[in-house]
């Protein structure tokens, strides 16, 4: 996902059991505002949700739930948010990069942005022989060539991996 449909996603477009979630809006706070707009496809699109984002979801779902009830005040804004700031409020771009680079710190990873992050994914999926067009569908690009200019960088793994199937027919 993109960091503004992260920012974005809304508990109602979630389903923890079915394991998918639907990207229906982004966060765009350009203007100074926080508005919610179409992705930036135009097409809401589905994403099936691996079992571990689901059960940190689960998770998180759970520690939100405990937050929102420990808030004394009616500040909470119940904008039906999965990722929320204190009071319910949206996650500034800002405050979640500067998370993101913590966490990578903290875990010993190589700090990189969300949309290397995206990169990484696109690139582990075809290292893992998943189809472009199913890659381009959960990026949300419009046109497969996007996905294929843009993220399709051939690793020495893939290309050992093609040398060793031809191996293979050729035997």
């Amino acid at each position: 996902m993109r960091q503004g449909e992260i920012l974005g996603l809304r508990w109602e477009d979630v389903d923890l059991e079915g394991r998918e979630a639907q990207i229906i809006h982004t966060l765009d706070t350009s203007s100074g505002q926080a508005e919610y707009r179409a992705p930036k496809s135009g097409k809401v699109r589905k994403i099936k949700l691996t079992r571990v984002a689901v059960e940190a979801l689960k998770a998180h779902r759970k520690l939100q739930l405990e937050e929102r009830m420990r808030d004394p005040s009616e500040a909470w804004e119940d904008r039906d948010l999965v990722f929320t700031g204190p009071h319910g409020r949206h996650i500034p771009r800002r405050v979640l990069m500067e998370s993101f680079a913590r966490l990578l710190r903290r875990e010993g990873l190589p700090q990189m942005t969300f949309h290397e992050l995206r990169h990484a994914a696109a690139t582990l999926l075809l290292e893992g022989g998943v189809d472009i067009r199913t890659i381009q569908r959960l990026l949300g690009h419009a046109d497969v060539r996007i996905t294929l200019n843009t993220y399709s960088h051939v690793s020495e793994r893939m290309e050992q991996t093609a040398a060793d199937r031809m191996d293979a027919i050729l035997e």
